[in-house]
């Protein structure tokens, strides 16, 4: 189960089991499914007890940091403050008989003053914090993915809330303040095609074959694969800076080379992916604001993550922008809004005059002048959560005999997630690109933000292409154990002119998403799922509109 973005960390994103539910990121994966892909966010408390005695008033004043201090220290105060009490008692008054009420409020000032002084050591064992100029910290917001990936149900409400201070399911390493937490679960996911003969991983509409076509006959292929399952683990450090977050996930939805695929159909292998690698520190003040950075590969800070719906289907709804990303970003946090941006890996992708697909990884003619820029903007509160994104590409193709071309892309996306009861929430998103191709997932079957033309010659041309479509989807919380999602997409493809029309590709396409969820336990989730699909084929091909149907089962189990 798993949103679009979640067949990666969504992370889908609270404590009891209804609190976790919208919903990554993060969430991570960020974090339904994500938010941070979602995240579950946790506040903590602190406690500024006094403890009486020289050597806590020492611990006190100390000018070291409170950090600096250590648990014996702390166990000393007990000591000394036990043993000064007992000098402090007369020989006479040891020699006299004990009542037992004096015994009894002997044992109440003992437990109070081992209060105290754990109590103490908690304190001493939080760094010291750093306040913004002139006013309090804000609270920073998680990162794209708080845990691996966020749990099915998860609250994507969730989005504008710190890491936990220190999750629940985390231990301490031993002799440092980093606590340390393993995340993924274990995900089957079984489908039977009742009309065409579509990819059984994950429901690509793309695949979908003209009527007639003698594949399209192989109705009834039945599939069961693990790919979705995950695994991975995040640290939490404090600092002076705030927390240092780090998160290193990987599934087994990776490619799978013609050599190997022996090993799919005899081991149900599939190779390993890095989905989600990053550290991230703050919240730390930059100019009075509450500020963070994040470095490494995530969700893309140009994808709506949080505003995705919850579906069995790996894939989700056709089309909704979702990328893993090496990035920079950089986030400002103001209450419960934030604006971050980031540079992102550019790898150019192209289409030629054909069909074939061209990338960065295959083909030495791209030059990638610049990397991606995004910008974005979200707010989260008890109505839901909203975002707004944006997204600048540079390309260009050479051949290296001084002949080139360039091109500029740009793409927006609008998404929000409103929750009308206690038990209902509707969500969706809006996008338009020029240029984004490699943010789409594959459902169109080449979806290349780019095209290129007379490559080798002073006539080679580059030409963006259009990707545009809109998400809807509604849930419903029939009780504590038993949920719903409907999720409605529309998505369109403009291809250059120049580009061959072929049936694989898709200038338009259709799906939706009906299930029913049973979690029997808080980390346990069974459903069923009933997909379907259309795709119209280009003009040019004088094909009828072919569609597709597909029934899913799945169960996850989370680790933690």
């Amino acid at each position: 189960m798993a949103s679009p973005a979640a067949s990666d960390l969504r992370p889908v994103a609270g404590g009891g089991r209804r609190k976790r539910r919208l919903a990554a990121p993060v969430p991570l994966r960020p974090v339904p499914f994500p938010g941070r892909r979602a995240g579950d966010g946790r506040g903590s408390a602190q406690t500024s007890p006094r403890v009486g005695g020289a050597l806590a008033q020492e611990a006190m004043s100390s000018s070291r940091p409170p950090q600096a201090v250590s648990g014996a220290r702390a166990s000393r105060v007990l000591v000394a403050v036990t043993t000064s009490f007992i000098l402090a008692v007369p020989a006479q008054a040891l020699a006299q008989p004990v009542t037992p009420a004096e015994v009894e409020q002997m044992r109440a000032e003992l437990a109070a003053l081992k209060a105290r002084v754990a109590t103490l050591e908690a304190r001493l064992s939080e760094p010291a914090p750093i306040p913004a100029p002139g006013r309090p910290l804000p609270t920073a917001r998680s990162p794209a993915v708080l845990t691996l990936p966020p749990r099915p149900g998860a609250d994507h409400i969730a989005a504008g809330q710190a890491p936990p201070a220190r999750p629940p399911a985390a231990w301490r390493a031993p002799g440092s303040r980093t606590d340390v937490q393993i995340l993924g679960y274990v995900q089957l996911g079984a489908y039977k095609n009742l009309v065409g003969n579509i990819d059984t991983r994950k429901f690509r509409v793309g695949d979908i074959r003209p009527r007639g076509d003698p594949q399209r006959r192989l109705t009834g292929d039945v599939q069961a694969q693990l790919r979705s399952s995950r695994i991975g683990f995040e640290t939490i450090t404090p600092t002076r800076l705030g927390k240092l977050h780090t998160v290193f996930a990987l599934d087994f939805a990776g490619s799978e080379p013609k050599p190997d695929a022996q090993e799919a159909l005899q081991n149900n292998g599939f190779h390993l992916r890095m989905t989600h690698v990053y550290a991230s520190l703050g919240p730390f003040p930059l100019g009075g604001l509450a500020s963070e950075i994040l470095v490494g590969q995530t969700f893309s800070n140009f994808i709506d993550d949080p505003d995705t719906p919850e579906t069995i289907d790996a894939a989700g709804p056709a089309s909704v922008p979702a990328e893993h990303q090496p990035q920079i970003r950089y986030t400002v946090v103001l209450g419960e809004q934030a604006f971050s941006v980031s540079l992102e890996n550019p790898m150019g992708d192209y289409q030629g005059p054909g069909t074939s697909t061209r990338s960065d990884f295959d083909n030495t003619s791209t030059t990638n002048l610049a990397p991606d820029v995004t910008a974005k903007y979200e707010a989260a509160g008890a109505w839901g959560h909203a975002q707004l994104s944006a997204l600048a590409r540079w390309f260009q193709v050479s051949d290296g005999r001084g002949h080139q071309a360039s091109a500029q892309g740009f793409g927006v996306i609008a998404g929000a997630t409103l929750r009308l009861a206690a038990d209902e929430r509707l969500g969706g998103e809006i996008w338009y690109g020029r240029g984004i191709g490699k943010y789409i997932p594959d459902d169109f079957g080449t979806p290349n933000g780019f095209a290129v033309r007379g490559f080798g010659t002073p006539q080679v041309q580059a030409a963006t292409q259009d990707s545009s479509g809109a998400m809807l989807w509604l849930r419903h919380d029939w009780s504590p154990d038993w949920r719903s999602t409907l999720a409605l997409s529309l998505a369109t493809e403009t291809y250059a002119g120049f580009v061959t029309p072929a049936p694989d590709q898709a200038p338009a396409l259709l799906t939706s998403h009906l299930n029913l969820i049973y979690q029997p336990l808080s980390r346990v989730d069974f459903g069923a799922e009933l997909e379907y699909g259309r795709k119209a084929f280009r003009k040019q091909l004088h094909l009828p509109q072919a569609d597709a149907l597909r029934l899913g089962v799945g169960s996850r189990i989370m680790f933690n």
